[in-house]
């Protein structure tokens, strides 16, 4: 796993210099500790990369990595896990291969294949290419958005990278104003979904997605992958069980290799006890568990995840997180994050990751399988058992924003309750079936939050997260399932499938999901108060956006006095300001 960032310019404008490069590309040390390169023509591209060896850790694996004929040039955050076969059919067709890494096979396939390669690979990545030849840069992004990558446009050209806090060190980066429809996103939200980022002329780029720049400034765009609507259920109720875990199995062989130690975080649920279960079936070794203990037994799954360990014979390791870790946590957490993101859910994900990193450089996690086997269930019952809505994203975009509406108008009465135009799932009209709707407004409009902070957290900690229930094989299995296989709207019930394997694997009957958490409620009335305080009266971020402050405030008494719970809304402020306000102090 790497850092990736670089730069193209438009018809002869002159270059950042290498040494400018090296130091905004060293800043991203901790997704990559183990090597440091830059690259340039000198005329018209830049390419750095930061690299956190995972597989062929020899220094001739280094990046960014050139083709033997000098023509091509790649800068890579990623791995990409069937790199073997395609490595078979290049040889073929005559390449020859100098590493072990998988960048190189990515490399010679995007010579050979063009972007039509993106749909070959079944992996996590974000990628540069630059093709010396044509003086053209190509960006890309993995299927489901793991691994991110933002672009700044600006007259002269573009500059990319994994971290959109590098982009704002930059000349052009520094003069983006915010832009207000984003930030409006964010406060109902806790982020900002891709394309869109704080910044006027800053985007991220989506999930599927490749964009190519040529030095004249014409700028192409296309998509490699896209999450179908309308599926071919070809998969029989009977047969649900055994094609998930053959599919999941296989993944989880595939991401298991490489040239460091692999682990696996662990919760009381459903879906990383799976994949520890059978991750510990397929290696010929015990596997190395991790997991979070709170003193708030609310949020403790401790005790349910070592029955787990138990079960599958994992050595574990235990993390425990208590108020006395609030105010370290959060001064990490703004850290991390790189950009405004609200999901409280860092704080614990940092933490087991720090504790990961410790024994192992690659960990195995449970992300995708709520969204593509229906574990949500507060949420997607209440929408499966409801006659379908006239306005579907409007709904689903209600269910997911935890500052209620009469609150948020009262706060911010000159804002829209939701900007012209904008959704969360990537859908302007719904289909007739609301279940396909459902799990592609999952998929598409909130697991890339929850894979940002995910990557983000594990990033700091110089960790790559790796996550079997979005390989490209998983992912086609779930589709061709029928939804009532793995939804029971009235019962509430979702994941079915999962649960039965699970059960059949661990012989244990979970009782449900609770994940990685924390009391913020309690958090913010006790630990955090002072900083909270702080903050609210400061709100860097918010300096020219309509707030009526009395309102605000009349929201922090009752929270801190008991009258109420809006923890969840002051995090989210509390998050916006402590991260404008670093950026500002390093900015002077």
């Amino acid at each position: 796993m790497c850092g990736i960032a670089g730069e193209i310019v438009f018809n002869g404008h002159p270059l950042h210099s290498l040494t400018s490069w090296s130091r905004l590309v060293d800043r991203m040390w901790r997704r990559g500790p183990d090597s440091s390169g830059v690259w340039t023509d000198h005329h018209t591209a830049v390419l750095g990369c930061r690299r956190l060896a995972v597989m062929d850790k020899a220094e001739r694996a280094n990046l960014p990595i050139r083709s033997e004929d000098g023509r091509f040039v790649l800068a890579y955050n990623g791995e990409i896990y069937q790199s073997g076969n395609l490595e078979k059919e290049l040889r073929r067709r005559g390449w020859q291969f100098r590493t072990r890494s998988d960048a190189e096979v990515v490399l010679a396939s995007l010579a050979e294949f063009g972007v039509d390669a993106l749909e070959k690979f079944n992996g996590i990545f974000a990628l540069a290419l630059f093709d010396a030849r044509e003086r053209r840069l190509t960006l890309a992004r993995d299927h489901a958005g793991i691994k991110p990558l933002y672009v700044l446009h600006h007259r002269q050209g573009a500059i990319f990278g994994s971290e959109l806090e590098l982009l704002l060190d930059t000349g052009p980066g520094r003069e983006q104003p915010v832009d207000p429809d984003a930030m409006a996103m964010y406060l109902r939200l806790g982020h900002v979904p891709a394309p869109r980022t704080m910044l006027r002329d800053v985007s991220m780029l989506e999930p599927g997605t490749w964009q190519s720049y040529s030095a004249d400034g014409q700028i192409k765009k296309g998509r490699h992958f896209t999450f179908p609507l309308e599926t071919d259920r070809k998969i029989k109720r009977c047969d649900a069980e055994p094609a998930i875990e053959a599919a999941l199995s296989s993944a989880i062989r595939r991401q298991l290799v490489c040239d460091v130690p692999v682990g696996c975080f662990l919760s009381g649920g459903i879906d990383s006890p799976l994949i520890a279960a059978i991750g510990a079936r397929e290696l010929d070794r015990p596997l190395d568990t991790f997991s979070i203990a709170t003193d708030d037994a609310a949020f403790d799954e401790s005790v349910e995840a070592e029955r787990y360990a138990a079960a599958i014979g994992s050595r574990h390791h235990v993390i425990t997180m208590t108020e006395s870790n609030a105010q370290q946590l959060l001064t990490q957490t703004v850290a991390a994050m790189r950009e405004p993101m609200a999901d409280e859910g860092m704080l614990p994900t940092l933490l087991v990751s720090q504790a990961a990193r410790e024994r192992v450089t690659v960990a195995l996690s449970g992300e995708g399988g709520d969204e593509l086997f229906f574990g949500y269930v507060a949420r997607q019952c209440a929408m499966l058992g409801a006659p379908a809505p006239t306005d579907r994203n409007d709904c689903y975009a209600r269910s997911l924003n935890d500052f209620p509406r009469e609150l948020f108008e009262r706060c911010f009465p000159e804002t829209p309750w939701w900007p012209s135009g904008a959704t969360v799932s990537g859908l302007e009209l719904a289909p007739d079936e609301w279940v396909d709707w459902l799990r592609h407004a999952e998929f598409c409009g909130y697991l890339p939050y929850i894979l940002l902070k995910t990557d983000r957290a594990s990033m700091f900690h110089s960790l790559e997260v790796r996550v079997p229930y979005l390989d490209r094989e998983v992912i086609d299995v779930a589709l061709s399932i029928d939804p009532e296989v793995m939804i029971d709207p009235a019962a509430g019930i979702g994941k079915k499938p999962l649960r039965a394997i699970l059960r059949r694997l661990t012989g244990i009957e979970t009782a449900g999901k609770r994940g990685f958490s924390v009391p913020v409620d309690d958090w913010i009335r006790g630990p955090l108060r002072d900083g909270v305080m702080t903050s609210l009266d400061r709100l860097a971020g918010l300096d020219d956006f309509p707030i009526n402050r009395r309102a605000l405030r009349q929201v922090v008494r009752d929270h801190m006095e008991g009258r109420g719970d809006a923890g969840t809304v002051i995090w989210r402020l509390l998050v916006l300001d402590l991260w404008w306000n670093r950026c500002r102090e390093a900015n002077r």
